[in-house]
Formats: C-alpha cells, sequence, structure tokens
C-alpha cells in the first residue's frame, strides 16, 4: 500500500510541474506542443496506473 501512495505522490508531482511548464506555452499559442505534451503525460500517467489495476483485477478474479 506504501508503493501505491509513493506512486500516486509522484503522479501528482509530474502534473503539478507538467501543468506549471505548460501555461507558458499555452498563453503563447504553441497549441502543438501542448497537445504532444499532454499526450505523452498522458500516457505515461496510463503506463503507471495500468500496473497497480492489473494486479487489483488479478487479484480479484483469484479470489473469485
Amino acid at each position: 500500500m506504501n508503493a501505491f501512495f509513493q506512486v500516486l505522490a509522484a503522479v501528482l508531482f509530474i502534473l503539478l510541474e507538467r501543468g506549471r511548464h505548460v501555461r507558458g506555452p499555452w498563453r503563447r499559442r504553441e497549441w502543438r506542443n501542448v497537445l504532444v505534451q499532454s499526450f505523452w503525460l498522458a500516457l505515461a500517467v496510463a503506463c503507471v496506473l495500468s500496473g497497480p489495476a492489473l494486479g487489483l483485477v488479478l487479484l480479484w478474479r483469484s479470489l473469485q
């Protein structure tokens, strides 16, 4: 459970840092860079969260 909270804290930190960096280009209307950064961020968050989600699904199926 401790590892889950560490991953959650890391993801939240990345989101906050990325949000701080994205606000500048967003004002300068560099839409393409913002969209590309948002895509890679969403992909990274999905990869990080897919591990615990898959583990929970496998655990749930094994307990049935």
